[in-house]
């Protein structure tokens, strides 16, 4: 494990900077292919606005168990997503963090 960090130490600045300069140039040459995807494999925890009908489609395991504990709790869709102690029990008890 490393100890130390030599980033701010002055005979180790040219080297770092040119392994700056060659990511940065790989970087501009492989830009990134990612794209975020809302309704994933990983929940989305905090998600502020939620396409329910979208999550449904995508997720109908993690929405039916979502939509089961809304039903037991008695409260609505908007107070399972506003109302942070409800949103908290209702993901641990459908093991689904939205």
């Amino acid at each position: 494990m490393e100890m130390a960090t030599f980033m701010n130490h002055p005979e180790y600045a040219g080297r770092l900077g040119n392994l700056r300069a060659e990511y940065d140039a790989w970087r501009q040459a492989n830009p990134s292919t990612y794209t975020y995807e809302t309704y994933g494999r990983r929940a989305q925890f905090e998600a502020r606005e939620i396409d329910w009908e979208c999550f449904k489609a995508v997720r109908p395991v993690q929405y039916s168990r979502i939509a089961k504990q809304v039903e037991a709790m008695g409260v609505t869709w908007e107070q399972a997503v506003n109302d942070r102690e409800i949103r908290i029990t209702i993901c641990k008890a459908a093991g689904y963090w939205y």
